[in-house]
């Protein structure tokens, strides 16, 4: 993929200033590839980035992002990224969102725009034309480690998902 952080620390990825970060255009072609875009096992911050198609292969997880990590996203852009997961693959930590755009982005199973199972806020999100066979744009499960799931909508705009089995705009499974 296009970042790769290994275990613990944080990765800080920050453009306040009048540039923005961009992660195109990269793939991960492992038999169990993770984040096309960003691989991140420790605490991933976002500000004013754009991540965008990017893809992990088709036994992979997160397109744009992967992250087993705690997850701030703000004034941001993920679109056109594709995996299970297919913008963010959020796995088993706290995911924050916030005035963000979840867009275009599809899943091979789970989670077009949003796969999650752990506690999750969006807050002024959009989240539209994501696809996937369940969830298209926002898909969030408990497992077995995380049994009390809460997940919080504030304020979003969930426009014109899609999925070919369950929960075109929100899949919640547990």
């Amino acid at each position: 993929g296009g970042i790769y952080q290994a275990s613990g620390g944080t990765l800080n990825l920050d453009a306040s200033g009048p540039g923005k970060i961009k992660i195109s255009n990269n793939y991960t072609s492992y038999s169990t590839g993770y984040g096309g875009g960003i691989y991140s096992y420790g605490t991933l911050v976002m500000n004013n980035a754009e991540v965008s198609y990017n893809k992990a292969n088709q036994s992979g997880v997160g397109g744009g992002i992967y992250s087993y990590g705690t997850l701030t996203i703000k004034n941001s852009v993920i679109k056109f990224n594709e995996a299970n997961g297919g913008g963010i693959y959020n796995y088993y930590r706290q995911a924050d969102l916030y005035n963000s755009t979840l867009e275009s982005n599809t899943a091979y199973e789970n989670g077009g725009g949003f796969f999650g199972c752990y506690n999750s806020n969006f807050k002024d999100m959009t989240i539209k034309n994501n696809k996937a066979k369940n969830g298209g744009g926002i898909y969030v499960a408990a497992i077995s480690n995380s049994s009390n799931l809460n997940y919080y909508l504030t304020d979003c705009f969930i426009i014109d998902n899609t999925a070919g089995v369950k929960g075109g705009g929100v899949y919640s499974g547990g």
